[in-house]
């Protein structure tokens, strides 16, 4: 997976590989590929997008060293003036092992790229070696630091870059503190918050939420990912019942060419060999996540196969029609939604409105329900507090609701995953409610059910919830009729 936004001139990746060369890592082609879109620049010749990412397989796609690392040095080396760079992994020993591959456990010890490179050596200012304090001046005026993530780690600070390496275990509170750390560079300077990961565990709600983004073509992310055909939702194993384990016929996580899909080094830096062996000793599950980068842990439906649903010219008939309303937190936004059937039974969806604010919704909904949709009640979820804060506002400008419980919420969830499934809905493309439904997060809630959630969730996914009420209630309602087509 390639995702770089629209408005790239060009990149750094040349500057990028000559100083990878220098270090004695001369990239490989497909490593130059992913420099060359997490340092590609816009027309102002500042980076298209303040966040970018890398996904792929360990040690077999050299991501960290081969990639990460060479833009992190460059960072540091083409500042012209002091600023912070921040490199953080999810346990100390892991950012410890990354410091010392950097500057070596001891001013004399050569195993460090410092002490072995004597280009590299002529750059730097001074190093700090203390415990928790492991950090590198260069004489461009940057400071490196390395740092184990944590809620507190780099709160008050301001920095133009920060890395996060193994982004698999990264946690809103972790990135709540060191996203805001980028602001006063993002006016006039090239913040930057890089990511690095294998594929998301059970557990990597942060990780599937930028995974997620970048499926949905986020312009305001940089997305490189190296996977293999299939997931676990759709392996393509030659049995449906395929229990992954080594030595059943079939099984794609035996397929080699897959491997090759995903571990891009494979057979130059990587034995073919290791990874016969490793899919003996290796648990099913990890095998896929760490080799052909299957992340566990699901996405609430599959934005390729939602892509595919876009159909511009969709005209809804008549009646039936639903109508439902999602509020943001703290109400930041809402975004009013439309379902209805076509002449061909397949459901229609589309965005009414999504605005800033709710200062503007008790009229909107009024003026819906008065002149277009008379008799439609508007359907909203019961007991969430974004939107039952302006219930009593929209009561009072006259607007007929009607509250869905959570249980009917569960299976509206699951009603829209067979609508996806079967193609049985269409859209009209809009760009809003693609990027809601690629940034929500799936909760499980039990006996195989799941809900749409913002925890987990990146963005505003108003407009996603909206729409999988407002299909619930087309299917269960029976609204009044409504004339003139909807648009």
């Amino acid at each position: 997976m390639l995702h770089v936004p629209p408005g790239r001139v060009g990149s750094l990746a040349d500057e990028v590989a000559e100083l990878a060369t220098h270090l004695g890592r001369t990239p490989e082609p497909e490593q130059h590929l992913a420099m060359d879109a997490l340092t590609a620049y816009d027309k102002r010749g500042r980076f298209l997008t303040i966040e970018a990412g890398i996904e792929g397989p360990r040690q077999s796609t050299g991501k960290t060293g081969g990639v990460m690392l060479p833009i992190m040095f460059w960072t540091c080396l083409k500042m012209r003036e002091p600023d912070l760079v921040t490199w953080t992994s999810h346990l100390a020993d892991t950012h410890l092992a990354s410091f010392r591959e950097v500057a070596g456990s001891t001013p004399k010890d050569d195993a460090g790229l410092i002490n072995s490179n004597d280009w590299l050596r002529s750059r730097v200012k001074s190093v700090s070696w203390e415990n928790g304090a492991e950090s590198v001046a260069w004489t461009s005026g940057a400071v490196l630091e390395f740092r184990c993530r944590s809620s507190r780690q780099g709160r008050g600070r301001s920095g133009v870059a920060n890395f996060a390496d193994e982004a698999l275990f990264l946690a809103g509170e972790a990135m709540a503190a060191m996203l805001p750390k980028l602001a006063t560079r993002s006016m006039h300077g090239d913040a930057r918050q890089y990511y690095a990961s294998s594929g998301p565990k059970a557990e990597s709600a942060y990780l599937r939420s930028l995974i997620r983004r970048a499926a949905a073509r986020d312009e305001t992310l940089t997305w490189v990912a190296w996977r293999a055909r299939g997931s676990w939702a759709k392996p393509g194993c030659v049995s449906a019942e395929c229990s992954h384990e080594y030595g059943v016929s079939g099984c794609s996580l035996d397929d080699e060419d897959r491997w090759a899909e995903a571990n891009i080094l494979l057979g130059r830096r990587t034995s073919v060999e290791f990874l016969r062996t490793m899919r003996r000793s290796m648990p099913a599950l990890e095998f896929g996540r760490e080799f052909l980068g299957w992340g566990e842990g699901d996405d609430v439906v599959s934005i390729d196969a939602w892509q595919l649903l876009a159909d511009p010219g969709s005209v809804p008939l008549r009646r039936p029609v639903a109508l439902a309303v999602d509020v943001a937190p703290r109400l930041k936004s809402a975004a009013v939604l439309v379902a209805a059937k076509r002449a061909d039974g397949r459901a229609h969806v589309e965005i009414l409105e999504h605005a800033r604010g709710v200062g503007w919704l008790p009229e909107f909904l009024a003026g819906l329900q008065r002149e277009k949709f008379a008799g439609v009640k508007v359907r909203h979820l019961a007991g969430k507090a974004p939107v039952m804060a302006v219930v009593p506002d929209l009561v009072a400008a006259g607007v007929d609701l009607e509250p869905m419980t959570d249980t009917e919420f569960a299976a509206a969830c699951g009603g829209f995953e067979q609508l996806v499934s079967s193609a049985g809905l269409r859209h009209l493309g809009e760009a809003r409610l693609t990027a809601a439904l690629g940034a929500a997060a799936q909760v499980d809630v039990g006996d195989g059910s799941w809900v749409m959630s913002r925890k987990g969730s990146a963005g505003d996914i108003s407009p996603a919830m909206a729409m999988v009420v407002a299909l619930r209630a087309l299917a269960t309602d029976q609204p009044a009729e409504v004339w003139g087509f909807i648009g």
